[in-house]
């Protein structure tokens, strides 16, 4: 049924499926397990990314008992979730550049781990709620995917989200502060959007953070406004891009201050805010800082960084 419903017979490659005599498991794509108690094999992942699939994966898989793993990205078909919650050891699905327009059903996917939908049209609707009862999820892409609306509040509920990456979006709104409330997110990719307001005090309480982007050079936006933050609570953030926005005041002179290795790459983009006043000395604690501040009306440098060697990939002058 999956090979006629996707067009197998124009498939780039379907070596063995089919044949008379072939196990399953010997099929190009497949992958395959021992059964527990030794009494066969059974369907672990599907993997037929880039292979010129169409029409539309049945549900049909999900009666599979053991998939854990579905890889259909970059092929022109679509995907239904309905019956999805009978896959019940599935934890990762991956759908980038397909013909997905519809999440729903998407939150009876309990086990789901992973998940990616970037590079998709959902024609500017909004993530839909039911997304947000896959509590297990620590990656979630939805880049590049025209989705819409504002960022709930029930993003909340991902508390074991790692990696939220939906750059490229339409976006809109003010920055929820239960963004702040997920103690695993080590990556926050926001940029391209129309957000608007300030940046949460709240997110004081990302305690993995690594990398924060929400700059916005291609939107027609004010983008965020309000002080750049100190981020002074956050230990692991060497990774900051917010160019492009509105921010104003001063660069806090205790900015990133508890950050745990000072002498690591820390990469702050600040292009085009309305940052004024000077780089304030307490920088000077970081070994490795490369740090853009240009289009705005910053006045002075203090002169102890300029004499930082490792500064700006060594570019210091």
């Amino acid at each position: 049924l999956f090979y006629q419903s996707t067009g197998g017979s124009k498939w780039s490659k379907s070596t063995n499926w089919l044949k008379d005599g072939i196990s399953i498991c010997m099929w190009y794509g497949i992958t395959c397990a021992s059964e527990e108690g030794g009494s066969g094999e059974t369907v672990t992942k599907i993997e037929l990314s880039s292979n010129k699939l169409s029409g539309t994966v049945p549900p049909a898989i999900y009666q599979l008992p053991n998939l854990k793993s579905v890889d259909v990205g970059n092929n022109k078909v679509g995907f239904e979730f309905r019956g999805i919650d009978m896959a019940r050891v599935l934890d990762s699905l991956f759908l980038d550049r397909t013909k997905v327009t519809s999440l729903d059903g998407i939150g009876k996917a309990s086990r789901l781990t992973t998940l990616h939908l970037q590079n998709n049209n959902f024609e500017g609707a909004p993530i839909p709620e039911d997304l947000y009862n896959l509590g297990n999820l620590e990656s979630l892409y939805l880049s590049d995917s025209n989705l819409g609306g504002t960022l709930s509040p029930d993003i909340r509920k991902l508390d074991d989200l790692e990696e939220f990456y939906c750059h490229g979006n339409s976006l809109t709104g003010t920055l929820p502060p239960e963004l702040g409330s997920l103690p695993n997110l080590k990556v926050l990719q926001l940029s391209e959007n129309l957000f608007v307001g300030e940046i949460p005090r709240e997110f004081d309480g990302l305690a993995s953070l690594e990398s924060l982007f929400i700059d916005s050079f291609t939107r027609n936006s004010v983008g965020l406004s309000g002080p750049v933050p100190d981020f002074n609570n956050l230990e692991y953030l060497t990774e900051i891009n917010l160019n492009s926005n509105s921010l104003t005041g001063t660069i806090p002179d205790d900015f990133l201050i508890n950050l745990k290795n000072k002498k690591a790459r820390v990469v702050v983009g600040l292009q085009d805010n309305q940052v004024s006043g000077k780089l304030p000395q307490g920088l000077s604690r970081f070994s490795k800082l490369s740090i853009d501040v240009s289009g705005n009306m910053i006045t002075r440098i203090d002169n102890s960084l300029c004499q930082l060697e490792d500064w700006q990939g060594g570019d210091v002058a």
